[in-house]
This record gives C-alpha cells, sequence and structure tokens, in this order.
C-alpha cells in the first residue's frame, strides 16, 4: 500500500504539445496551488535516488515505445523496497494492434510499433497502471495486451 507519499515522477524527454496537455499543465496548476498533499515533478531522466523515491507514490512513463528498458529494469527492484507505482501513460495509438503499425504517414511521430509491442510486452510484470486517454485506447490496448486487462485506466 503506498500511504504518505508526497510526489509523483514523470519521466520524459518530450517538451512538446502532448506532454503539456497531459502533465505539464496539471504541474503548474498543482505545484503552485497545492495544500501539502501533491507534487509533480518532471525529470528528462529517471532518477534512483532512494530519498526521493522513498517519497514517491509513482514514476509515471508517457509515451513508453521501447526505449528506458533497463532503466525500468532497475526501478522495478527499487519499487519493491521503497513501495512506488511504476505507471505508462498513452494519449495516443503507439503500439501496433493485431500486427498493424498504427501510426498513418501523414503523423510526424514516428516510431517502430511492432517492436513497441515487443518492448511494452517485456515490462508489463513491471507495470503497476498503464493509464490511457480514451476507452478506445483502453480497449485497443487490452486487446493487444490481454496480460495487462486489470491494469488498464481511463485518464482523460
Amino acid at each position: 500500500m503506498i500511504c504518505q507519499k508526497e510526489m509523483s515522477i514523470v519521466v520524459t524527454r518530450d517538451r512538446g504539445p502532448c506532454f503539456y496537455w497531459r502533465y505539464g499543465n496539471w504541474m503548474h496548476l498543482l505545484n503552485s496551488q497545492e495544500g501539502g498533499e501533491c507534487h509533480i515533478m518532471h525529470s528528462p531522466r529517471f532518477i534512483f535516488d532512494e530519498a526521493l523515491l522513498a517519497r514517491t507514490a509513482s514514476v509515471i512513463i508517457p509515451r513508453y515505445t521501447g526505449e528506458y528498458y533497463m532503466d525500468i529494469k532497475r526501478l522495478a527492484q527499487l519499487k519493491k523496497k521503497l513501495q512506488f507505482d511504476i505507471v505508462l501513460d498513452y494519449d495516443d495509438l503507439l503500439f501496433s494492434v493485431d500486427g498493424r503499425d498504427t501510426i498513418p504517414e501523414y503523423n510526424r511521430y514516428k516510431c517502430d510499433t511492432i517492436k513497441a509491442n515487443e518492448a511494452i510486452r517485456k515490462i508489463l510484470p513491471d507495470i503497476d497502471r498503464v493509464l490511457v486517454s480514451t476507452g478506445y485506447l483502453a480497449f485497443a490496448f487490452g486487446h493487444e495486451f490481454p496480460e495487462a486487462i486489470g491494469k488498464i485506466h481511463v485518464l482523460p
């Protein structure tokens, strides 16, 4: 059980519009208006400092497509000791469905969604929750990764 944890850490190198709509705006709002209950911290790199992680409720990894595998495995070892959650977050279809690439050609964001699925499967046992932005994404993620069905939550 996670109790008396005061912060969440969002780990992403992305500082573009998706980041600000999904996290940046909330970070500014909660961090400036907080009443001592919640603090959201952004980091472009994974943090392994045990004193900081001991006060962390969750480490959130947006748009995971395969990078940072070893960092996530290292975090998974620390989470047992320090009791925080590792959370994946998707606001877009960045994984393949039924073996098909889901990113249209006109989209400037490029990733190999087939390889992303392989990477996601490798870390799913270490993931506590998967946050998605729509019911459709929840359905698609559950369809492609049935082993994660109990972990998927819609966070509009």
